[in-house]
């Protein structure tokens, strides 16, 4: 058992429930998924009943908010996890034969990814991703489990 991950979602469980407003209460999401896992780069996406993409929450480490949160993610991972409903962890998508080719992994120099879709009543309506791109092999599959549980408080 990690104890010190039993500790960051407690520490979240307590902030969110002294909350009623839904931005606070991503914004903690993602601040929460960005410590865990140390990433650089976070978003908390939703999918509207026509396909539409809407950026809610987009973090990075080292600057501010960015009004163009859109064009800096893979919308290629974005969209396999939202069509699959399965969650991914990337470790190097520069090299992965899966991503490699694709013009989003190239122009954004993604390297490590997970991307986990946020599921209710079986629908996906949108998806946390997180990335590192200075690192490759940041995230391993056991990163999973705190980001799936920050999603599915996200999802609620």
């Amino acid at each position: 058992m990690n104890v010190e991950l039993l500790k960051h979602i407690l520490d979240y469980s307590n902030r969110l429930s002294a909350t009623y407003n839904i931005t606070q209460v991503l914004k903690m999401a993602i601040d929460a998924s960005l410590e865990i896992v140390q990433a650089e780069l976070a978003y908390l996406v939703t999918v509207d009943e026509q396909g539409e993409l809407h950026f809610i929450v987009h973090t990075r480490v080292d600057t501010p908010t960015d009004a163009k949160a859109a064009d800096d993610l893979s919308r290629t991972i974005l969209n396999e996890v939202l069509q699959t409903h399965h969650s991914v962890v990337i470790t190097d998508a520069l090299s992965d034969e899966r991503y490699s080719t694709k013009s989003s992994i190239k122009n954004l120099q993604c390297r490590s990814v997970m991307c986990v879709p946020l599921v209710v009543s079986g629908k996906a309506i949108g998806a946390l991703y997180v990335e590192n791109r200075t690192i490759k092999g940041a995230f391993r599959q056991e990163d999973l489990e705190p980001l799936i549980i920050f999603a599915n408080q996200a999802a609620v």
